[in-house]
């Protein structure tokens, strides 16, 4: 049952966009928690993609959240891209352990090239 909380929360997410409820930036947050941890990173990433077209800002939360779904799911093109943006747009960085994070997975799954191109840009934040 708890790896399917997330079709819950995009059941939910269905009902409030039927019901013409604009979602804020802590649905988003909640609902991409949801999805990955019920391990649907691609739908999350969708979900993000969607906050931007309709013109959700992410706050730090839903910036961590995406990330560590990235992290956990392998989804590096992805988390560099996200990472680029955060920077970018929101002129935010990840803190510490968001940093963490990626780059053990990185690390572990052998892409050492991309985990030290991430920690130099750790560094630069």
């Amino acid at each position: 049952e708890k790896g399917m909380q997330w079709e819950h929360a995009m059941a939910a997410f269905a009902d409030m966009n039927a019901r013409a409820l604009r979602p804020n930036v802590v649905t988003f947050s909640a609902l991409l928690s949801a999805l990955s941890k019920g391990g649907q990173v691609d739908r999350a990433l969708g979900i993000f993609d969607w906050m931007e077209v309709n013109k959700v800002e992410p706050d730090l939360i839903a910036y961590c959240t995406i990330l560590e779904a990235c992290a956990k799911h392998g989804a590096w093109p992805a988390a560099a891209k996200i990472l680029k943006r955060m920077r970018r747009r929101s002129g935010l960085a990840p803190p510490q352990l968001t940093y963490n994070n990626l780059l053990d997975a990185l690390w572990a799954e052998g892409q050492r090239r991309d985990a030290a191109n991430m920690m130099v840009g750790a560094l630069a934040d």
